[in-house]
């Protein structure tokens, strides 16, 4: 039979006036909540975690079997405590980034016409295959975006760099180098607009669908990527690409950045480099998946994307005018 856990003991003893029987599988002791003398309160372990339970008739704990936050918030005593207790020992144990510095490089996939399979990484080892969960399915599927060999997080917390990220609830997309080496993750919320990205060390803070080619179009977001109707969309995840990898980028690569002022500024670095880029005409749609959302087809976004990318003097003017 499975141990009680030591902190579920320790509060337990804390709230129960007197106790019977103690071992590491189950304490017994009078229940507080009834006033029961016979020592019918039990505190027990299960394969779903330790649970408490009176079997003293017309007690509240009788009909329910509660776990130890349950009866602690129904005693209201020591709760607080208790939460905080039990939060530092999930952080103490769940130490993930071990887990990405051991990671081995794995050897180039040799040029092929399809896809290339996505190889073994370590978020295998660490959530959950997206398809899985209904919950993450849904979501996508409300985002008109098809599920990848992507993940799915149900876990409180992720450890990276000795900080702890609140990851529940979040969709994970691996991140690949151009030698198809796993450098780190990108992470969406479903519940909320949260996202984060986690890299390795000297990593260009970048995704592409297929990282062994050069992007044709470089959005700011991955759903946006995904949206546009170029057969290797990119996305530059909110931040801006550095000169060294800016200089590995095909001239003819579209540039295409958010609606709004932050947006506009980052395109003229490309213009001045020499790279096409698109710009917003006055239409009422934010970004590219809101149009696929709406009924666009990709093939009409990528139309759209084409009709309105500029370069060089005349993308400069335009730009101007929108700033106007």
């Amino acid at each position: 039979m499975k141990e009680l856990n030591p902190i579920n003991i320790k509060y337990f003893k804390l709230v129960v006036p007197k106790i019977k029987k103690d071992s590491k599988n189950e304490v017994t002791g009078c229940c507080p909540v009834c006033g029961d003398t016979k020592y019918r309160l039990h505190l027990y372990s299960t394969e779903v975690g330790d649970l408490v339970h009176c079997f003293n008739s017309g007690c509240p704990l009788e009909e329910k079997h509660h776990s130890m936050y349950n009866f602690l918030k129904i005693i209201n005593q020591y709760l607080e405590q208790y939460k905080q207790e039990t939060f530092k020992t999930k952080i103490q144990n769940l130490n993930i980034q071990s887990i990405i510095d051991s990671v081995k490089p794995i050897e180039p996939i040799e040029p092929i016409k399809k896809e290339p399979e996505v190889p073994t990484i370590p978020l295998e080892r660490l959530f959950d295959k997206i398809q899985d969960h209904q919950v993450a399915l849904d979501y996508l599927k409300n985002r008109c975006i098809e599920p990848q060999n992507w993940f799915y997080s149900t876990q409180d917390f992720f450890k990276y760099n000795d900080k702890n990220y609140y990851l529940k609830n979040y969709i994970l997309i691996p991140i690949f180098n151009s030698d198809y080496k796993y450098r780190g993750f990108y992470s969406r919320s479903i519940n909320e607009k949260k996202f984060s990205t986690f890299l390795l060390q000297d990593t260009d803070k970048i995704w592409i669908q297929n990282p062994k080619d050069p992007p044709e179009i470089i959005t700011e977001g991955i759903f946006d990527a995904l949206s546009t109707g170029f057969n290797n969309p990119a996305a530059m995840l909110g931040a801006d690409l550095n000169d060294d990898y800016i200089k590995t980028l095909p001239k003819n690569t579209i540039i295409a950045t958010d609606n709004d002022t932050t947006g506009i500024k980052k395109l003229y670095k490309f213009i001045q480099k020499g790279f096409k880029v698109f710009i917003w005409p006055d239409v009422q749609e934010k970004d590219f998946n809101e149009m696929l959302c709406i009924g666009y087809t990709k093939q009409d976004i990528k139309l759209f994307i084409e009709k309105n990318t500029h370069s060089g003097l005349t993308a400069r003017v335009k730009l101007g005018m929108k700033e106007c």
